[in-house]
């Protein structure tokens, strides 16, 4: 469906790096990272958080392993199981109503590291 979907992109790290950036949107994952770093425990759904905080993605750096960056599509057979493990983000407060941070995960194809993304984020309070 991938290669159906986009011919001209037959590197299998792009399907990976697809399936782990739809699957980490699809979660409380981000909610969760903008309302702990805003420090908003009381909002109880990411419609409530988007009331109150204004979030702009503003990075975003994906490093592949050698193997897997080289590989065509065709060769990905089957990925197995693959994982993300979320690291802490890393956050500067800019000012008392704007924050910014970089969130970095690790993807793992069986257990083994294939992929280390960082996504930054700024993200400004409503008064």
């Amino acid at each position: 469906m991938f290669a159906e979907a986009f011919p001209d992109f037959d590197r299998a790290w792009l399907l990976v790096d697809a399936l782990t950036f739809s699957q980490f949107l699809s979660s409380e994952v981000p909610f969760s990272i903008v309302r702990d770093l805003a420090k908003m425990s009381g909002i109880a759904s990411q419609h409530e958080l988007m009331d109150a905080a204004l979030t702009v993605q503003t990075a975003h750096t994906v490093m592949v392993e050698p193997e897997l960056f080289r590989m065509p599509l065709s060769q990905l057979k089957d990925p197995g199981e693959i994982r993300c493990e979320l690291h802490a983000p890393v956050t500067v407060p800019n000012s008392k109503d704007t924050l910014s941070g970089l969130s970095q995960f690790t993807v793992r194809l069986d257990g083994r590291p294939v992929m280390q993304s960082e996504v930054g984020l700024l993200v400004r309070f409503k008064s």
